[in-house]
Order: C-alpha cells, then structure tokens, then sequence
C-alpha cells in the first residue's frame, strides 16, 4: 500500500506564516554559473563575474558557500594570487599570507599557475537581511591573475551555490 500527500501550500499553524523543520534541513539553494574570463593587474580584490543576491529566511540559519574556478597566472616569473569569499564586500574568512601587496592561497617561483581551485565556507546568518556573495581575488606584487582563462586547460566555467 503506498500513500500520497498532494498539496499547494503549506503554512505554520502561528501567525509567523513558517513551517518548523528538523534540524539539518535545507530551507534555501541558489546557484550561480559564469564563463566569463576576468582579469586583474592590481593590488586590490576583484570579484568574479557570479554574484548571488541572498536573503536567509531564518537569522539562526547556517549559511553554506562554496566557489569553484579556474585560475592561472602567466606570467613566467615567482607570484601568486589569493581569493576568498566575500559578503556584501568584506571576506569571511582568512586569506593565506594576505599582508600587504603579497596575499598567496597559490604561490610558485618561477612558473606558470593553471589550476582549478574551490572554497567551502560556512557562517551564521546573523540576522535575515538580503546580503550578495561574491568570490574575488587578486595577484601577488600587481601580478596579472585571470579567472576563467580559457586557454589553460580544462573546463574555464566558474559556479558559486549557497
């Protein structure tokens, strides 16, 4: 025997309109994909071409992040680029060495960089105010540092899902 359950829309029984999940749940997904190559020359962050506008329901809700691309660095000389994960313009977490005008989470001496790097990040939402999520990187002494380089090999398509 099996049983169904068909229905429109489900509401909580109070006036706050919200269902109670168990714990763990996922309450929201947004996703997020680009093909479109970015390049920087300057000591200073610059965001990938995928942003995701996002509002949490729940302001105790665990927010998950998670950024895949490919990043290369040309330039036959020692250098490197970091990245991380910014929200609404300020990164949540540590980036490897980022003093100065020499951050690194990739750092080679005297080569090229052609690889595809990720980044998972939890944090708590705090509050439930809409917030952008963005990556953004940039290269070691104003290094050229390109996200999406086609040309170096494998699958130049960045995403981004919360």
């Amino acid at each position: 025997m099996t049983s169904r359950l068909l229905v429109d829309k489900i509401e909580g029984k109070t006036t706050a309109s919200t269902v109670q999940m168990p714990s763990g749940s996922v309450i929201q997904y947004a996703y997020q994909t680009s093909a479109v190559a970015v390049t920087n020359a300057n000591n200073s962050y610059v965001a990938t071409s995928v942003a995701i506008a996002f509002t949490p329901k729940f302001s105790s809700s665990i927010i998950q992040i998670h950024w895949d691309g490919f990043f290369a660095k040309s330039a036959s000389a020692s250098g490197g680029f970091g990245y991380g994960i910014f929200k609404d313009g300020v990164v949540l977490h540590d980036i490897g060495a980022d003093s100065g005008d020499r951050p690194y989470e990739a750092y080679k001496d005297e080569t090229r960089i052609n690889q595809r790097f990720s980044r998972t990040i939890s944090h708590s939402a705090g509050n439930t105010n809409a917030r952008t999520y963005t990556c953004r990187f940039r290269g070691y002494d104003s290094m050229t540092v390109i996200v999406n380089n086609g040309s170096g090999g494998g699958s130049p398509k960045k995403k981004m899902q919360i």
